[in-house]
Formats: structure tokens, C-alpha cells, sequence
């Protein structure tokens, strides 16, 4: 299955810094009915949230989404999985990633971790 992913550039930040999708690109790279659905159910979102008086749709702290079907059958952009768990894309670069299938994006980013400076692995530092 083909990931449906774009890379933004600057001129795609938000009056926030922040980086906002061409949603019709990603509807347009969908692979299937579905993931449209939820592509629309964002924009729907983020219409709901203007509509409301809250500004703009926040944006996404790194400059590449990745849109993939997850194994329990819903589809999730990858960004956010990063985001809620501390990890800028200083830290983890998705950029490097690219063309790896869902499932090793899934693993990525499952496995990735903060870790407090300094620490080590149990092992001893060494000179």
C-alpha cells in the first residue's frame, strides 16, 4: 500500500510557525475512499474550529505528514503520534523515512522515546 505523505515548505507556515497541509493534495494522493473520508473529517475539523471563532487549524510542528491506514483499520497522520509524545523534528527527522512502508513508519515511530540527557543504558561512561 502506497503512503500518502507531503512535505511542506515554509510558505505553508501558519501565522503560528506552524506548518498547514494542502488537504485537496492529500485528497487527490488517497488511496482509497476512506482515507478521503478522513481527509475530509480534518478539514471538516478545523472549519468547525474557524467557525467557532478560534482562528485558524493550529498546524503541525514538522514540515511532513504521513497518512497510513492503521493495523486496527482507521487512518492517522503520523505527525501527531511525534508530537504527543515530546519529539520535534530536531529530535526525529520523519524526512529520512520517506517511501518506507506503513508499518515501518509504524515502528518508528512506536519506538521512539525521550531520553533525559546524560543517561546512558546501564553502561558505564567511557573516555
Amino acid at each position: 500500500m502506497a503512503i500518502n505523505f507531503q512535505v511542506m515548505t515554509e510558505n505553508q507556515k501558519n501565522e503560528y510557525g506552524k506548518y498547514v497541509p494542502d488537504w485537496e493534495a492529500l485528497k487527490a494522493g488517497a488511496s482509497c475512499e476512506e482515507e478521503k473520508e478522513y481527509i475530509e473529517k480534518i478539514i471538516a475539523q478545523d472549519e468547525r474550529w474557524k467557525s467557532k471563532g478560534r482562528g485558524e487549524f493550529v498546524g503541525f510542528a514538522f514540515n511532513m505528514v504521513y497518512i497510513t491506514k492503521q493495523s486496527c483499520g482507521h487512518f492517522e497522520i503520523f505527525q501527531d503520534q511525534l508530537a504527543a509524545k515530546g519529539i520535534t523534528k530536531e529530535m526525529l527527522n520523519m524526512d529520512n523515512f520517506a517511501g518506507l512502508t506503513a508499518r515501518e513508519l509504524q515502528n518508528i515511530v512506536d519506538s521512539a522515546r525521550l531520553k533525559k540527557k546524560g543517561t546512558t543504558a546501564g553502561e558505564p561512561a567511557t573516555a
